[in-house]
């Protein structure tokens, strides 16, 4: 596997610099150093650019139009073993108005303190949130804690919390025991006003940080009123070991006055939004158009790059009826979006990689932004190449149809037994940026994919049911759709994203 994958990126960067290759009669060597290959596919650009003449060239047709891209649905079915697996594909194949597609190696990034200044202005305009990671508590705060759960425990609502009469009883008495060592001048958290503080983890590394929140005593204020929190953890520019940790993000919560998280919009209650798919007038007062430029302005407010919506949906609290918007963003470099993540880390094998995809979500209801979570931001270090040369569409189709066929065929048989059963269907495909592995260095390259994106159920011999099931990966409950297969469009060869070859 490792092997496949190592002549994979050699396949793609002799792909890259085709229009440098030797004529047909001299023989064609193959450059074994990473690094070298690099530099020589860049030298081989420059001296193109400088020894072509330069004629007024005819405009260019779309991408779309130069892979052969049908502009109806793409449909495919298939079953498998008997019956026991079924495939199917419907959704047009969506490809970025564009005419080139570029190849670019990227590096991990962070946050810097200038981004969270303006991110902290952007979600706190009009006051300054308590900083929790200098300070304490004061007795106030502490006194006000213990009678919260003294209130609860006297009329049973703890059992609403997800608490028990004995686990109220015992906070309770860890509280009275911290006020008795508190001392007299006690003056608790004090104000921020957006600036990192170091933090050490278990390991040695040193991490920028910042929490912050509206309550300085959020045992007390929760259920009460409400609580906007802010999360913020990115490596410090002078520990190698915090660069080399997969910890970077920022996340802000919006608890309502009833103790309520964005976590109450499940994805098992969404619906993605399409042409077909609209939001009913009724579901929410806020528009869709709306919701994105709450999140475009926080974005642009930020900086770091250029982003669009990725993938949008209507999320639905199943306990009071409410409905929120759901929305994955991507980065775009050249007006062609990066794979818009919508699942958090990697893999956890030797192989995986080096540190996980790139993650922008944001919930949105009726009162504006209640949940961000944006992590693992990147740079761009240099573009390989500006024009990658693809595949058509036809041929990418067909090693889709190989291949999602023969993977979980062979994964169906595995894992569920002689009886287990699987569907899958596909209701999304489009043309993105992928990052995949260089070797041996914390770095990848984002390459032109076709992702094949949709969700899966699956049904073991023993009769348990998991959801959105792929090799190395199954649930109990209903998610967001994942890319069920992903196909190089320049080699055409199958790129697991979690490994990254």
């Amino acid at each position: 596997m490792v092997q496949k994958g190592w002549i994979a990126l050699i396949c793609l960067l002799m792909i890259m610099i085709s229009a440098c290759q030797p004529t047909p009669g001299e023989p064609f060597v193959v450059r074994k150093d990473y690094d070298a290959m690099l530099e020589q596919a860049g030298i081989h650009a420059a001296e193109k650019e400088a020894e072509a003449p330069q004629p007024q060239s005819p405009k260019k047709p779309s991408l779309a139009e130069q892979l052969g891209v049908p502009k109806e649905n793409y449909v495919f079915f298939s079953e498998e073993l008997s019956g026991r697996l079924t495939i199917r594909a419907d959704a047009p194949a969506e490809c970025p108005d564009v005419v080139e597609v570029p190849v670019v190696q990227v590096v991990k990034s962070g946050f810097s303190q200038e981004q969270v200044y303006r991110l902290f202005d952007h979600l706190y305009p009009d006051t300054l949130p308590f900083d929790l990671l200098n300070g304490s508590q004061s007795k106030e705060d502490v006194e006000r804690t213990i009678l919260q759960y003294k209130m609860i425990l006297a009329d049973g609502s703890y059992a609403q919390q997800g608490l028990t009469e004995a686990m109220c009883s015992e906070i309770i008495a860890h509280w009275e025991k911290t006020l008795t060592e508190m001392p007299e001048n006690t003056s608790g958290y004090g104000h921020s006003d957006g600036s990192f503080s170091q933090r050490k983890d278990g390991d040695g590394a040193v991490f920028n940080s910042l929490e912050v929140s509206t309550s300085s005593n959020h045992s007390a204020d929760f259920g009460k009123k409400t609580i906007r929190n802010l999360s913020v953890m990115t490596p410090n520019d002078e520990s190698p070991a915090s660069q080399k940790k997969d910890r970077c993000y920022v996340r802000y919560l919006y608890y309502d006055a009833q103790g309520r998280l964005a976590e109450r919009y499940k994805m098992e209650n969404a619906v993605r939004i399409t042409a077909e798919h609209a939001v009913p007038e009724e579901c929410l007062s806020v528009s869709l158009s709306e919701a994105e430029a709450f999140c475009t302005a926080f974005l642009q407010d930020v900086g770091g790059g250029s982003f669009s919506l990725g993938v949008a949906f209507l999320s639905e609290d199943a306990e009071s009826g409410k409905h929120a918007y759901r929305l994955y963003y991507s980065r775009n470099l050249n007006n062609v979006p990066v794979f818009p993540n919508m699942r958090l880390g990697t893999g956890d094998s030797e192989f995986a990689e080096p540190w996980s995809h790139e993650y922008i979500c944001f919930v949105v209801d009726e009162s504006g932004i209640i949940y961000i979570n944006w992590q693992n931001p990147i740079a761009v270090r240099q573009t390989i190449a500006e024009n990658a040369e693809l595949l058509p569409f036809d041929e990418i189709k067909a090693v889709f149809e190989k291949m999602i066929c023969t993977e979980y065929t062979a994964f169906v048989q595995h894992w569920y037994g002689e009886d287990g059963r699987a569907d899958i269907w596909i209701d999304r495909i489009y043309l993105c940026l992928v990052r995949v592995r260089i070797p041996n260095e914390d770095a990848g390259l984002l390459v032109p994919a076709w992702v094949f994106e949709g969700n899966s159920i699956a049904e073991s011999s023993d009769g348990l049911v998991y959801y959105d099931v792929k090799p190395g990966t199954a649930y109990s409950e209903p998610g967001e759709p994942f890319p069920l297969l992903i196909v190089n469009a320049v080699d055409g060869s199958i790129i697991d994203l979690y490994k990254g070859f």
